[in-house]
């Protein structure tokens, strides 16, 4: 009864000061807050691995992320999505452990192991507890050393790909972006296919073509290995040497990603989805690499166009026409050129109206200045949230390979900020003319065929193409 009377008496007291706060009053901005970059420490081993250290002492954890410099633009011709299947099945057995005895070690131990690739690299991460860095590095140098792709695995995962894939197929949004992507780069260009390859590609890949890009790619030359966590430089570099000593590198040398070239193809392409309540629209074309100079500006003229809730496009489709629930624009960075596209999810029976304002806005955006007030909401956004990339040992690491993979110096995320915040009016209504232009984009249709046909056909975009799930042309 007593702790009830105390009780009582703090809610009646937090309920006294919260009636005092005049709420129709807007609070003050803060100031923007200082964000300084951790310092890297960089070194390399005996066998060429070159180390990224960030000291990170506010928990006793230790996060390593290996970073290859190869990805899924590297799978042999026809067999896309073979360096997928490689990393998902990294840790499905060695030489002398089994895949439960890694996934038991791991377990035991409370570390978090995972593998992933992207167009452009592939990446090993490992999470865990300080104490546990030595015994988790030594299961890791087994992996990178020893794995063996079992015949049994190999099948399993690639039968789980295939029917992910055929999953996949049921959501449009999905099909929009992969359609997007052959669309807009050329047939032969490694960037037109999915990371996770098709039907017909990986049916062709047997796991000998997964052995031998291991050996090729995850090789110590080729590689960064990343550790963000509370350990120091010479204590991390004496536990390094000692279990990856004996990780040897091949004769291998990784070629360049080939050069993009601009292969518009005019038109709008339609995958049928019949009764399809809404259709997924992309509007766009190829854009830039990542490290070009124009980055900054893009992306505040991007937060403006498309890349936020209160953006043109979202206000418009959303806000003021009621078509869609949410619209947005973005760029896809690479090593080579990426691209844009502006797009959503949107009513059936308005495709043809969303497409005209797509197009529009991105005129709009391309032909006149933005105002003084979109410029400072757009720069706010980018610079109040960029902290936020940066919270945790995972986030740092992360930040720290797109240095890594896209080549750019150590002192880029210090200059961040001040690159953004001396963004013009000028250099916004520089990077649209010279990017965006709407009659070379391409518009990629996932919806119903005969429902959105001939109001696509009234828009004189050029000719309409149907397309099956797998972008192959069917008119």
């Amino acid at each position: 009864m007593k702790y009830l009377k105390y009780f009582l008496l703090l809610i009646l007291f937090m309920s006294n000061l919260f009636s005092q706060i005049d709420r129709t009053n807007k609070p003050k901005e803060g100031k923007t807050p200082i964000f300084k970059f951790p310092k890297i420490q960089s070194f390399a081993l005996s066998n060429g691995l070159q180390v990224k250290l960030v000291e990170y002492n506010q928990l006793p954890i230790i996060q390593m992320q290996f970073v290859f410099g190869a990805g899924s633009a590297y799978d042999p011709v026809d067999k896309s999505g073979a360096f997928n299947l490689l990393v998902r099945l990294l840790d499905a057995g060695t030489k002398s452990r089994s895949i439960f005895d890694i996934a038991d070690e791991f377990e035991y131990l409370g570390t978090r192991f995972s593998a992933s690739t992207s167009h452009d690299a592939s990446f090993i991460s490992i999470l865990t507890l300080k104490k546990h860095f030595e015994r988790s590095l030594s299961i890791t140098a087994d992996i990178l050393q020893n794995s063996i792709f079992p015949d049994s695995e190999f099948h399993r995962v690639k039968d789980e790909v295939i029917t992910s894939l055929l999953q996949q197929k049921d959501r449009a949004d999905v099909t929009a972006n992969k359609i997007f992507s052959k669309v807009v780069y050329a047939a032969d260009h490694p960037y037109g296919k999915p990371v996770e390859g098709t039907e017909a590609s990986l049916s062709s890949i047997d796991v000998n073509d997964l052995r031998e890009l291991y050996k090729k790619y995850f090789v110590p030359r080729g590689a960064v290995l990343i550790v963000v966590g509370d350990i120091k430089r010479n204590e991390l570099k004496k536990q390094l040497e000692k279990q990856l000593a004996d990780w040897k590198n091949s004769d291998f040398k990784i070629p360049d990603i080939p050069n993009v070239q601009a292969d518009f193809k005019p038109g709008i392409f339609i995958v049928d989805k019949p009764g399809a309540p809404q259709s997924q629209i992309r509007v766009g074309c190829l854009a830039v690499e990542r490290n070009n100079p124009d980055y900054f500006a893009l992306e505040v003229m991007n937060m403006i166009l498309g890349g936020n809730f209160n953006s043109r496009i979202n206000w418009n489709l959303r806000e003021q026409k009621g078509y869609t629930y949410g619209a947005r624009s973005g760029f896809t960075y690479r090593k080579k050129l990426g691209t844009f596209n502006a797009g959503g999810g949107f009513k059936s029976s308005v495709t043809d109206s969303c497409v005209s304002e797509l197009l529009n806005e991105i005129q709009k955006m391309k032909e006149s200045d933005i105002s003084e007030e979109e410029l400072k909401f757009a720069k706010n956004s980018i610079l109040l949230s960029f902290p936020r990339s940066f919270e945790t040992p995972a986030q740092i690491a992360t930040q720290l390979a797109n240095l890594v993979i896209y080549n750019l110096p150590e002192n880029y995320f210090d200059e961040y900020l001040s690159r953004i915040k001396n963004i013009s009016i000028k250099d916004v209504r520089a990077v649209s003319e010279k990017y965006l232009n709407p009659e070379k984009m391409s518009i990629v249709v996932v919806g119903d065929y005969e429902l959105i046909k001939n109001s696509l056909e009234d828009l004189n975009f050029g000719k309409v193409q149907l397309l099956d799930p797998d972008g192959n042309p069917l008119n």
